[in-house]
């Protein structure tokens, strides 16, 4: 950027850095970070949308493409989903606890109703990725 008289933008999102899920010479790295309190499925929204409206070709590509931080080999098929939960999960998960401030179980009773189809009616993996994402903040908390 220095040797172009430009500026680095930084690509991570409020979700990723949320769980800690972000590289420094990636996510992170950049003089600018125009989405750094955009969750990502907001993200994903915005770009359905401006694929409707616009209709450019390489908005498709990257909407058809899974989410991944490369950080293991291309043959081991890694999605940033696969390692964390689905977006629009951590995400809702991330405003009831930090924004609102609800305990674990209340994040539960809230989201539950709403979440079983996605779930195929299985409370405990959608316990399991509640509970995961309060270890994931807790420990990023911890290093700060």
């Amino acid at each position: 950027a220095n040797l172009k008289n430009g500026l680095l933008l930084s690509t991570s999102n409020k979700s990723e850095a949320a769980v800690g899920y972000a590289t420094m010479d990636g996510d992170t790295s950049g003089g600018l970070s125009p989405i750094s309190d955009v969750p990502k499925s907001m993200i994903g929204q915005w770009l359905r949308w401006a694929s409707e409206t616009h209709k450019y070709e390489a908005i498709d590509h990257v909407l058809d493409t899974p989410a991944t931080a490369e950080l293991r080999p291309p043959d081991q098929g890694q999605t940033d989903e696969d390692d964390l939960m689905p977006f629009e999960v951590l995400d809702q998960l991330m405003y009831h606890f930090v924004q609102l401030g609800q305990e674990p179980k209340t994040i539960f009773q809230t989201l539950w109703p709403r979440m079983r189809t996605s779930y195929g009616n299985q409370p405990t993996l959608f316990a399991a990725h509640i509970r995961k994402f309060v270890l994931l903040l807790e420990a990023l908390v911890k290093h700060l």
